[in-house]
């Protein structure tokens, strides 16, 4: 079953028997907002066909809409859904981002101690050469 925030509208994952016939109340892990899922209000009964339809209204009129579903009051406590595939995505994106500032840190390592020339103890204290680059190279 997907649930979406109704706050937030972050979708989440979650299996349909921890849900369960009844519903229950869920809390979003992005934005805190806590709701009722699952339940819907029982659709009004259809009133029975008349024994012969009155066709002129029937050519006029367009059918009726169904209910909309309701959610019901929230319930006191519940388990957390499964987090969504973007909170993956924000993982992998960050983990990149720090990949790229310490491939930098290496390969400008020259420049950076030329600079900051303290820098070369964290270098040596990684077991890294920390020469400070030749003018014109870089």
């Amino acid at each position: 079953m997907i649930l979406t925030c109704p706050n937030c509208a972050t979708d989440f994952f979650v299996d349909d028997h921890l849900v369960g016939p009844t519903g229950r109340q869920v809390k979003c892990d992005e934005c805190g907002e806590v709701w009722m899922a699952g339940v819907m209000e029982p659709a009004p009964p259809v009133a029975p066909l008349a024994a012969e339809p009155d066709l002129e209204r029937m050519k006029l009129s367009p059918p009726p809409l169904p209910a909309a579903p309701m959610f019901a009051a929230p319930k006191p406590s519940a388990p957390a859904p499964k987090r969504a595939p973007s909170q993956r995505r924000r993982l992998i994106i960050a983990l990149l981002i720090v990949a790229l500032v310490v491939i930098g840190l290496i390969v400008w390592q020259g420049d950076i101690v030329k600079a900051w020339p303290a820098a070369a103890d964290a270098y040596r204290a990684l077991g890294l050469a920390a020469e400070p680059s030749a003018p014109g190279h870089g």
